[in-house]
């Protein structure tokens, strides 16, 4: 979808709520791209599951869910090929070479997750997960990429909106509020880089440490279905991304990162919060 086929989108629903022009102007002013990565055949935007590709010297994640307890590797979830996403368009700064690696244990209780950048000049070998590794890996699939649209849901941007304009602006308007929860979200995919997120259970930034304006959220990855498999045996369907069963559960983890910490490549220190879609 282009960006003047979503601004229609909008105004054909702000009609059909009788929403003033003024009003949908306001929430088309806030619009920011993104970037939506998607099972493609061949595709060569990114890797879903399967093996990571690590240089030799790059330790695969640990981490412990309780300080002092024993550390058990972080599962593999997908990777991006930078040099291979439209990365310009973005309002976030991510490496332009490499991949990003992004790891997550899709467990509610600890919600442990890390990113690993490796720049495309390293030599980088795929590497099999740890053999205590739970859950086990997914079927690798390649991934597509398009350009997305998206404006904000929830969060700590629409309240810093209200809380900077006036009580005339039309921020304030309940129309404006209507137009918000009832417009269009972001089209379905299994990574979303940039931009806005839906949110099932609150906007992560509110659940940072320190200032939500300090964070950015970088990516948001959605898994459907057979999150909650309780044995080895059904550890592959604990990462199942398909449309098999429309009616299945779901999940995203969301991945943020100081601002400060971007600019400067430090994707070790990046927080990842992982929510379910009920």
């Amino acid at each position: 979808m282009t960006l003047e086929e979503y601004k229609t989108k909008i105004r054909t629903i702000a009609r059909s709520l009788e929403i003033s022009e003024p009003i949908t102007e306001a929430v088309i002013d806030l619009i920011r791209p993104h970037i939506e990565l998607f099972r493609h055949e061949g595709g060569t935007a990114g890797q879903f599951g399967g093996n990571p590709a690590l240089p030799d010297d790059v330790p695969w994640p640990v981490d412990g869910e309780f300080p002092g307890s024993p550390e058990e590797p972080v599962p593999f979830a997908a990777s991006i090929n930078c040099s291979q996403l439209p990365l310009d368009i973005l309002d976030i700064d991510l490496p332009r070479d490499g991949q990003l690696l992004f790891f997550s244990t899709l467990d509610f209780d600890d919600q442990l997750g890390s990113i690993v950048h490796v720049p495309a000049h390293a030599t980088a070998r795929e590497r099999h997960a740890p053999e205590d590794t739970y859950p086990a890996p997914m079927h690798s699939s390649t991934l597509g990429a398009r350009v997305g649209w998206s404006y904000p849901y929830e969060g700590p941007i629409l309240e810093d909106l209200y809380r900077q304009s006036s009580e005339d602006h039309p921020y304030h308007h309940e129309d404006f509020q209507r137009l918000i929860k009832e417009g269009p979200m972001p089209d379905e995919c299994l990574i979303q880089i940039g931009g806005y997120f839906e949110a099932p259970q609150g906007h992560p930034l509110w659940m940072v440490e320190g200032a939500p304006e300090d964070w950015v959220v970088l990516a948001k990855i959605t898994v459907r279905d057979g999150f909650r498999s309780n044995t080895e045996e059904e550890a592959s369907e604990y990462w199942r991304n398909d449309d098999a069963d429309p009616d299945g559960n779901e999940c995203c983890f969301f991945y943020t990162i100081r601002t400060t910490d971007l600019a400067g490549r430090h994707f070790d220190r990046a927080a990842t919060f992982l929510q379910e879609f009920n």
